[in-house]
């Protein structure tokens, strides 16, 4: 029997093990002041708080600036390159994404109010581009982003190339650092903490049952060097979709392994400190991002163990080393997602993602606020 028989067999095993009778209504997402729906947007994908204790949410076609209670502000589409990725600091938001050409990178500059400074492009012939970063750390705007050879060349050969402005748009500085990976790996996150200190994190482009190690790639640079490789998972069916850096200098990696949300802590040597499964072996769940905030992790995503299998949004709040745990899950009549969380005061959490439909394709944003343990006010 083969891997992918054998997760089958084990999938359908546990659905006849585990029962949903005990799955409670999700928290319904009624009409009130603690929530914003912002019809036919397609969604949010993430959110920023701004220096004005609004937000900006954003997804890959538009992005939006809300007032302080979530309401819509202005709206700006897409045009020049998609919103792959954006930063906010002070009164300036910056993002970043691929143009009309897979190897054009735009870059672009807004003020607090959703109006252009600049934008620019970088275009890159030297192998194929994926997914760009983009920080400001000491009052400079880094882009980066990973590049691997051309077709014919070493598949595991990879640069990651930094692209260093001033905040006005002038560019500064260019480097390269230059590595072999240990497997054929796509980009998912790339953590920019300086010019020279990167952690890579990727997935490997094929998954090998037969491999001891698992698909989850991690490399850590220091000073333009590797320092360390890290491995993590099974092989197949898991995915990271957010990398933080955690208050004491470790790093948290947030995510799924097949229908378990996942999470899983490193140290700033690579050691793994605690790795966290939540689920029921039945129904999905997925984390899409986290909040540090006292002595807790809050995690947002969302799960279909709903009473009628509908997603929902989902909030799981555990200790600093992922003990515990509490799970709250807000849903109704449709299909609700959390994919973005933040907080602008010690009392209050917030989350951002999309409500859609069972029948349609309609993408709403929903903006909902609560209170520290996620209750709303």
């Amino acid at each position: 029997m083969n891997y992918l028989n054998k997760i089958c067999l084990l999938f359908f095993l546990t659905i006849g093990v585990f029962s949903c009778d005990n799955i409670e209504a999700p928290i319904s997402p009624e009409d009130s002041s603690n929530e914003v729906f912002i019809e036919g947007d397609g969604g949010t994908k993430g959110m920023e708080v701004l220096s004005n204790d609004g937000f900006v949410i954003f997804n890959t076609n538009r992005f939006s600036i809300l007032d302080q209670d979530g309401g819509l502000v202005k709206q700006i589409p897409a045009t020049n390159h998609i919103f792959a990725n954006l930063t906010v600091d002070g009164s300036h938001l910056f993002l970043t994404g691929r143009s009309s050409s897979e190897n054009i990178i735009g870059l672009s500059a807004f003020d607090i109010n959703g109006d252009l400074l600049w934008d620019k492009f970088i275009t890159f012939t030297d192998g194929d581009v994926e997914i760009p970063f983009v920080r400001v750390i000491d009052d400079q705007l880094i882009l980066a982003f990973i590049s691997k050879n051309k077709e014919g060349e070493s598949q595991n050969h990879r640069t990651i190339n930094i692209e260093v402005f001033s905040k006005n748009g002038s560019t500064v500085e260019t480097s390269k650092i230059i590595f072999e990976a240990e497997h054929d790996f796509f980009t998912y996150n790339l953590l920019v903490e300086s010019k020279e200190n990167f952690l890579v994190q990727g997935s490997r482009v094929i998954s090998d049952s037969q491999s001891d190690e698992g698909d989850i790639q991690v490399y850590r640079f220091i000073n333009g060097e590797l320092v360390w490789y890290k491995s993590v998972g099974p092989q197949g069916f898991s995915v990271v979709n957010k990398v933080i850096k955690s208050p004491l200098g470790s790093y948290l990696f947030v995510g799924s392994k097949q229908i378990a949300a996942w999470a899983f802590e490193l140290d700033a040597d690579g050691n793994i400190l605690w790795d966290l499964d939540h689920g029921d072996g039945t129904n999905k769940f997925w984390f899409f991002d986290a909040l540090y905030k006292d002595n807790s992790i809050h995690f947002c995503g969302f799960t279909n163990a709903t009473p009628e299998q509908l997603d929902a949004g989902l909030l799981f709040t555990t200790g600093l080393r992922g003990s515990g745990g509490v799970e709250k899950i807000y849903g109704g009549d449709n299909l609700y997602r959390h994919f973005a969380i933040a907080s602008r005061e010690p009392d209050e959490l917030v989350f951002a993602g999309d409500r859609s439909f069972p029948q349609g394709n309609r993408f709403d944003s929903w903006i909902m606020f609560t209170d520290g343990s996620g209750e709303r006010e």
